[in-house]
Formats: structure tokens, C-alpha cells, sequence
């Protein structure tokens, strides 16, 4: 972590710092934060590839933490690998039941193969946890009016 904070100033743009912490975590095996903030970076640059492989790193290392789970959901959806993606975010919830987002992921990845029911119960349970979220009751009213 130390060489993270020496890296951030010392980078001029998001791809410079990727690439500084990049060369970083080859010296700093087990640096968890090292490659969570990999793994943001990329994705906020919509490098979905790159995405999977520092959080499949950081999930090597703990495999308990919510948000990088989620975060490989994410990536994984938008390389539509919907199955893969829904099983991160399944592992997400599991870890963090009250992220809202995760559940709307997941119920969007349900609905990407076709498993209706599960996405139903999906929206269902996430509009208990906020019934104003956005999209989700459009979504179920849909799931509910089709097959």
C-alpha cells in the first residue's frame, strides 16, 4: 500500500497509474489494495478483461470481500458472460444483502439467461430494500405481463 500512494501522484493519467500500479503489484504479492485499485481504474476505463484479472487476483488473496465480487459481476456482465456475472453478484449479495445495485445486476443477469423466476424474486427482494429503485419495478412489471 505504501507504493500505492507513492504511485498516485507520481502518474499523470489513469493509464499512466495503471500501468505504475501494474509494475507495483508484481513486487507486492498479497497487496490487496493494490489491486482493488487496479481493478477500478480499469474499470472505469472499460477495460472489462483487465477488470476480471485484478479481481480474480484480489479474490486469491480474500475471497471474502463483497465489492470486489461485485465488481467482477459488473465486468463479466458487460462482457455479456451473463451466467458468470450473476454468480459474482449471487457471491456479492451474499456477502452485503443491502446493496441495491448488486441485486438490480443480478436480476438484470437473470433476465439476460432467461431464468424469469429467479429475476422476479430478485426485483421482488429489491424492491423491499428500497421500493424506489430505479428500474426495478418497470423491470418486474414487465417479467410480470410476459411469460
Amino acid at each position: 500500500m505504501k507504493g500505492l500512494a507513492r504511485a498516485h501522484p507520481a502518474a499523470g493519467s489513469a493509464e499512466e497509474l495503471a500501468q505504475t500500479l501494474g509494475k507495483l503489484s508484481t513486487l507486492s504479492g498479497d497487496d490487496v489494495a493494490l489491486r482493488k485499485e487496479l481493478a477500478k481504474l480499469v474499470l472505469d476505463r472499460n477495460d472489462y478483461t483487465a477488470a476480471i484479472r485484478w479481481t480474480e487476483e484480489f479474490i486469491y488473496v480474500d475471497v471474502s470481500n463483497a465489492e470486489i465480487h461485485a465488481m467482477r459481476g459488473n465486468a463479466l456482465f458487460h462482457l455479456e458472460r451473463y451466467d458468470a456475472a450473476g454468480e459474482e453478484s449471487a457471491i456479492a449479495i451474499w456477502l452485503d444483502a443491502q446493496r441495491t445495485d448488486w441485486c438490480f445486476t443480478l436480476a438484470k443477469c437473470y433476465v439476460a439467461v432467461e431464468r424469469l423466476d429467479q429475476a422476479r424474486h430478485s426485483l421482488d427482494n429489491l424492491l423491499k430494500l428500497d421500493p424506489d429503485y430505479s428500474g426495478a419495478a418497470e423491470l418486474l412489471h414487465e417479467l410480470k405481463d410476459g411469460p
